[in-house]
């Protein structure tokens, strides 16, 4: 189809739109590259030159030089003749216009200069606000940000065309933009130009980046021209890995050709930044710990008698599902409820858990001391890779005793006195050890929950965190 409608195209050109008026042949031009990049998004990737990718070549009979342009050489003839062409050169030449391409330009002002009406003080970039820890950790730094004082103004970009109903939890005075979905029509280059362009002009005194791609490209591009005017930060916390096991993430594709532009990198754990340090060579002065807050409740839902395990996070192979399902096979006695969601969870592993009888899927939650309440043995965390979980956080909050593997910055929050580390974290037999402990030293468990609620209290508060927030920002602005 693509093939046969692009002949057509050819044909038309020659025979019919070089006869119309240059200006309106620019028009139609533009509207005809416009409706095919709909049509064939694929066969057409960029709008930034549509006469490469139609392959649009206007082919004039004759010459059709413009005669300010035969002028202009006729009259630097005298200075130089060969500047001058022969006239069967400028008979057999032919003219190329271009399409006036405006779509980001009008974007731009449609949905992004109305922002500059009153004084940014802070950005905020993030992919979208959903459920999930990454998310909820943007979500402290906003509320951070927008509690310095009345005269801050903070405004938040989610870059992704995804929905946002985390929008509804940031503060009533805190400014929002779906950028993604308003610039969906744009290429990557396109919208990281329109943000660039955004960030230059309305002058904040900072930039943060937390897990936005585009925002990451912002700085990797423009961050020179960008930190004239403001301080730049970005947040990362642990490395993802492929399906090959090659650590990826923004600490590994964006961090090291952007950290230069810079003033301060913030992570939820030590561990992290010093595995960047240590592999990239990045200074550590750049680097800041902080901790994000845990819920402010304490509440101690231990049940020691019941043979209930919680697990809640995301059904995704970075959270180890199969080791899961390996733990509850060999642990009968012992009846796993999994919270979470499921949509990105492999199909295999999927069928595998709902096949377990001793592991009962119920689905995502709001919540998690409303389902902590209801009494549980232990709480179980899996992981191959991870930062500090914030639903650690929470578990200590609910006052359940914490099995967790010993990876990222996990680390830095579980160890002896706090919970169960386990260092064999691929082998179930670990898990179950720490969870047949658990029922049988009650002293212990206890002395381990309190110990986990005491850090909580001095380091994982509101207030602490929003310090340690506060001090991050002022070291790194100097």
């Amino acid at each position: 189809m693509y093939e046969l409608i692009f002949m057509i195209y050819r044909f038309i050109s020659r025979h019919f739109l070089n006869r119309l008026p240059p200006p309106l042949r620019t028009r139609l031009v533009t509207f005809i590259y416009r409706a095919a990049r709909k049509l064939f998004p694929e066969k057409i990737r960029s709008n930034s030159n549509a006469l490469d990718n139609l392959n649009l070549k206007i082919r004039p009979r004759g010459s059709q030089l413009p005669t300010w342009a035969i002028e202009e050489m006729s009259r630097l003839a005298p200075l130089e003749p060969l500047l001058y062409p022969p006239q069967p050169w400028l008979v057999g030449s032919a003219c190329w216009d271009t399409p006036d391409y405006s779509l980001p330009g009008a974007l731009y002002r449609q949905h992004l200069k109305p922002l500059l009406k009153t004084k940014i003080s802070h950005l905020v970039f993030v992919p979208w606000l959903k459920h999930g820890g990454a998310d909820l950790g943007a979500l402290h730094w906003i509320e951070a940000l927008a509690g310095l004082s009345e005269t801050q103004s903070v405004l938040v970009v989610a870059t992704e065309n995804s929905d946002s109903p985390w929008q509804s939890r940031l503060p009533s005075h805190v400014q929002f933009i779906d950028a993604g979905m308003k610039l969906a029509q744009l290429s990557p280059r396109e919208t990281s130009h329109v943000l660039a362009r955004f960030i230059i002009q309305a002058q904040p005194d900072t930039a943060h980046i937390i897990n936005s791609q585009q925002g990451w490209e912002c700085i990797r591009r423009f961050g020179q021209a960008i930190r004239v005017r403001t301080r730049l930060y970005a947040s990362v916390y642990c490395d993802d890995y492929d399906m090959t096991l090659v650590p990826r993430g923004y600490g590994r594709t964006a961090l090291p050709l952007a950290w230069q532009h810079l003033a301060g990198i913030f992570s939820d754990n030590g561990e992290y930044p010093r595995l960047l340090q240590s592999d990239l060579g990045i200074p550590s002065s750049l680097f800041h710990t902080v901790y994000f807050p845990a819920p402010e409740e304490r509440n101690f839902f231990w049940a020691s008698h019941t043979n209930k395990i919680l697990w809640a996070s995301r059904l995704v192979a970075q959270k180890r599902p199969d080791l899961l399902i390996d733990i509850a096979q060999n642990a009968p006695n012992l009846f796993f409820y999994i919270f979470g969601s499921a949509e990105s969870c492999d199909y295999a592993i999927l069928k595998r858990l709902k096949r377990q009888k001793n592991i009962k899927l119920l689905g995502q939650y709001e919540n998690f001391a409303t389902i902590a309440s209801e009494g549980f043995l232990a709480f179980l965390y899996t992981a191959a890779w991870d930062g500090l979980p914030n639903v650690l956080l929470e578990a200590a909050s609910a006052g359940l005793p914490i099995i967790a593997p010993a990876i990222g910055g996990i680390g830095d929050f579980i160890n002896q006195e706090t919970g169960h580390l386990v260092h064999e974290h691929n082998r179930p037999e670990s898990y179950i050890k720490a969870i047949n402990t658990i029922a049988t030293d009650k002293q212990g468990t206890m002395a381990k929950i309190l110990a986990a609620q005491a850090v909580l209290d001095l380091r994982h508060s509101t207030t602490a965190f929003r310090s340690s927030a506060m001090l991050a920002l002022d070291l790194a602005s100097h």
